[in-house]
């Protein structure tokens, strides 16, 4: 998963371009962006991406959630700093938003419906090369 994503922001441009480039769709990126523009918690384009690469170079602690079923897919979220980056199996950046303790955790939600979860400890090394494909290190 963060290979794939990894991948994708490997592209020539700003920030924001990368940004872009992580998400499923332009639509999707669009409307998140908007979202967390109107929740007063990401002023700009480059404002979001900042926060979202930060949280992918900084974080401490991964959870990876399989789905029970064979027809659904994982998800990997990771955290870092009170800001929350989930990605899709597919190495696509599915949201990014502030942590919010009246919505349900990643975590609980996925052991509530059964998925396989696992916690991973994100090391220095890892904190370091995640930190160098976005420019951060």
């Amino acid at each position: 998963m963060l290979m794939s994503m990894a991948r994708m922001a490997d592209i020539e441009g700003s920030i924001e371009r990368k940004f872009a480039a992580m998400w499923k769709t332009r639509e999707a990126y669009a409307s998140h962006l908007a979202k967390r523009q109107r929740e007063e918690v990401a002023s700009s384009e480059f404002e979001y991406a900042e926060k979202t690469f930060n949280v992918i170079a900084n974080s401490n602690t991964m959870v990876l959630a399989v789905a029970s079923n064979d027809f659904a897919t994982g998800k990997l979220q990771i955290e870092a700093d009170g800001w929350i980056v989930p990605i899709g199996n597919d190495g696509h950046v599915v949201t990014s938003y502030r942590y919010m303790p009246d919505k349900q955790a990643f975590l609980d939600r996925h052991i509530k419906a059964g998925d396989i979860t696992h916690e991973y400890t994100v090391d220095e090394e890892i904190r370091k090369i995640l930190g160098s494909v976005f420019n951060r290190s």
